[in-house]
């Protein structure tokens, strides 16, 4: 939302202004995947951004943060993946 009212458009017809902010955002786009890509060190290019995505590469499953059961550790990996799968979008917003 930040980035469409910096560089968005007005009007729906101004095309031009859209394909100004796309470059902008699959800038910040490729910047997120490379962040993760050297913190991680993964072995193929990500296919998404999104969050259940990078938590099942990294640990081999996603997490849902919200489910107070799933973020309870049942044992000390699963305790810091947990903790990691927070880190993961965390650490890209330096």
């Amino acid at each position: 939302m930040a980035l469409g009212l910096a560089k968005g458009r007005e009007r729906i017809q101004d095309t031009e202004r859209y394909v100004e902010a796309m470059g902008f955002a699959n800038k910040i786009v490729e910047e997120f995947q490379a962040g993760l890509w050297s913190e991680f060190g993964f072995s193929e290019p990500l296919e998404s951004t999104l969050c259940r995505e990078i938590q099942a590469k990294i640990y081999g499953r996603p997490f849902n943060l919200l489910d107070p059961v799933e973020k309870r550790p049942s044992s000390t990996r699963e305790g810091t993946a947990t903790r990691d799968a927070t880190r993961c979008a965390g650490s890209q917003l330096r």
